[in-house]
């Protein structure tokens, strides 16, 4: 136990289910059929909205702020549908 009331399994589950995106009632549908155990709906995004996502994010912003020093003294042209942006 992680904490209290948190299964590192259910921890562990529900980021799969995340970061693999497949949809969570698909997920649990075939869990039950093989009597797996998940979270429950409100316990997943519960996990979710605590753990999980805050850790996405977090990670997600260092690795933007290692590109942007990585880029930072170069001169970057970004392209699009219909016009070329220099930043």
């Amino acid at each position: 136990m992680l904490n209290k009331g948190l299964h590192s399994g259910d921890l562990v589950m529900s980021a799969a289910v995340l970061c693999s995106g497949n949809n969570f009632s698909k997920v649990k549908l075939m869990a039950n059929m093989i009597n797996l155990h998940l979270p429950s709906p409100s316990s997943f995004t519960r996990i979710q909205r605590t753990y999980l996502v805050p850790a996405i994010e977090e990670k997600w912003e260092e690795h933007l702020e290692n590109v942007r020093s990585e880029l930072a003294d170069r001169e970057i042209v970004l392209l699009g549908r219909s016009s070329c942006t220099k930043i």
